[in-house]
């Protein structure tokens, strides 16, 4: 089977969809990655093979792969399942010049855009803020490309470690609040020119994999991204979300349902209210064990490998 994925040039947009073009790839399938030539050596460092597809212009922001260019190339290639997600429109337009199969990919929390036969779910059924026609379930592989494990990452905490999740901006001002707790604090994607000063009880944990350090957190702090919050509930931790988009705040308030974690508005947030939020997520063993329900759920979604045979049925099925 021939399969094109097309991404933005987004890498948590292609973050999500690397797992599973590796998995198809591994199968024996033929994959290509479509994206703008500035954004090819984010999916050659995947092992992937990148397509570029555009003008590369330094002048201009990158955007997604020219939709005529890839129309061109998926004639010549003729692809029998095109992969890609929802701001990306050259993949629905080579699906249909070509009368491949159509799927995308949800990386976030809401997309009300969503067009194609089928799409790829990642979050667990509680998490979801909306159904689809047809969807199919893939297991959250955390995939943030290279990365490196630093030796304090190899032993279990001392004392109750606690992600933040990204380490800079707003989420950054907080740790004041936090600075007097008996925890250890791993800040995330932490950007040095910001020049923020943080507190003895705060690690910077900028190159390290999130899996990595979620897996021994007793709690993780986020922003309500859809990546981290598949990879703090693949690991059965509790989450306290401080969400500041719609997309965001959505899934904030599925995961309070859920019973795995707290979420604070961003009309409400304060040291005070992360403090006290992030106490009960420590202290009180129910926000656990929701979490616990939350990645078995995770862990009952079909792995990237195992949902291969299942596209293959589809594309068949799809495919004009």
């Amino acid at each position: 089977m021939r399969v094109l994925f097309v991404t933005p040039p987004k890498k948590k947009a292609f973050h999500a969809m690397a797992p599973l073009a590796g998995a198809l790839r591994t199968a024996g399938h033929e994959v290509r990655i479509a994206a703008h030539p500035a954004f090819t050596r984010t999916i050659s460092s995947a092992g992937l093979t990148a397509l570029p597809l555009g003008e590369r212009d330094p002048k201009t922001k990158p955007d997604s792969p020219d939709a005529t260019e890839t129309i061109r190339f998926a004639e010549c290639w003729r692809p029998d399942l095109v992969v890609g997600e929802p701001s990306a429109a050259a993949g629905p337009a080579a699906a249909k010049a070509t009368g491949a199969a159509h799927a995308q990919v949800l990386w976030q929390a809401t997309h009300d855009d969503a067009d194609g036969h089928f799409v790829i779910e990642q979050l667990p059924p509680s998490l979801r803020t909306k159904d689809h026609v047809h969807s199919v379930d893939v297991r959250h592989t955390p995939y943030r490309g290279p990365v490196t494990i630093h030796t304090w990452l190899w032993s279990p905490p001392r004392r109750p470690r606690v992600a933040l999740v990204p380490g800079s901006g707003v989420l950054a001002g907080l740790t004041e609040s936090l600075a007097d707790l008996d925890i250890e604090i791993v800040a995330t994607d932490t950007d040095t020119g910001q020049h923020i000063v943080f507190p003895d009880n705060v690690r910077l944990g900028t190159a390290a994999p999130i899996d990595a350090i979620v897996s021994g957190c007793a709690a993780v702090i986020h922003d309500g991204s859809a990546d981290t919050v598949a990879t703090t509930s693949l690991h059965g931790v509790p989450h306290l979300a401080l969400p500041s988009r719609p997309d965001q705040s959505a899934l904030a308030e599925k995961i309070a349902e859920s019973g795995a974690g707290l979420h604070i508005s961003a009309g409400q947030r304060s040291g005070e209210e992360v403090r006290a939020a992030l106490l009960r997520l420590l202290g009180e063993p129910a926000f656990r064990a929701g979490a616990g329900r939350l990645r078995d759920e995770v862990l009952a979604m079909p792995s990237a490998n195992e949902v291969v045979p299942h596209l293959v049925e589809l594309a068949d099925k799809y495919r004009a």
